[in-house]
């Protein structure tokens, strides 16, 4: 009997150590969990205190909009600086974002060896395609390998003999006449200049007339 009451005893002062330790550790992970902003870089207070940071705000606005772009850009208005970072990715680093043009020209153009290409964008289309270079770091093997393929495509022979002479001034003749027949029809004309315009891609990027 006693040696029963020995176990109860001791079974109720170690529940009420492992309840401790159980919150101690969920508060922890949860902790860890938040966002963590970049010093100096402004970033919406309410977003840093929720785990999933933003990602609450941009469905909102996506579901209003159907638009994500105007978003970001509302968020650098509302903070009045040209860069920003958003929590758009739950137990993820931040994205930062910059708006101005000669900062972000001076690093695609001679900072290069600095700063590569982030996965944001290659995060949007690696469903549709998943093994195109847009989301390949310059390390990558397979970027270079993929611009190897493509990289005849940007020659000014390409552009001006093939591209614009053989299919773009075509199609812009048709895209022109188009318009001239339809001019008084905005919104019915939408949807041929939309088709159209992607029509005098689709033979550029094929390389058939």
């Amino acid at each position: 009997m006693a040696t029963i009451q020995m176990q109860l005893l001791s079974m109720s002062q170690v529940l009420p150590m492992l309840v401790g330790i159980l919150a101690v550790a969920i508060y922890v992970a949860y902790r860890l969990a938040l966002p963590r902003p970049i010093p100096g870089i402004p970033y919406n207070k309410e977003a840093a205190k929720h785990i999933f940071g933003d990602v609450p705000s941009i469905i909102r606005a996506v579901s209003e909009t159907n638009e994500i772009w105007t978003w970001f850009a509302a968020q650098a208005v509302k903070h009045n600086s040209p860069i920003i970072q958003i929590f758009g990715k739950p137990f993820a680093k931040p994205w930062v974002f910059l708006t101005d043009f000669r900062e972000a020209q001076d690093i695609m153009m001679r900072r290069t060896m600095e700063f590569d290409r982030s996965h944001f964008v290659g995060d949007l289309f690696v469903g549709v395609i998943p093994n195109h270079h847009i989301d390949k770091l310059s390390s990558d093997p397979k970027f270079k390998a993929n611009r190897m393929l493509v990289k005849d495509l940007m020659t000014p022979a390409f552009l001006n003999d093939v591209r614009e002479n053989g299919i773009i001034h075509g199609k812009k003749l048709t895209l022109t006449g188009l318009c001239a027949g339809n001019i008084y029809y905005a919104g019915i004309l939408s949807r041929p200049v939309a088709r159209k315009s992607a029509t005098c891609q689709w033979p550029a990027v094929f390389c058939s007339r």
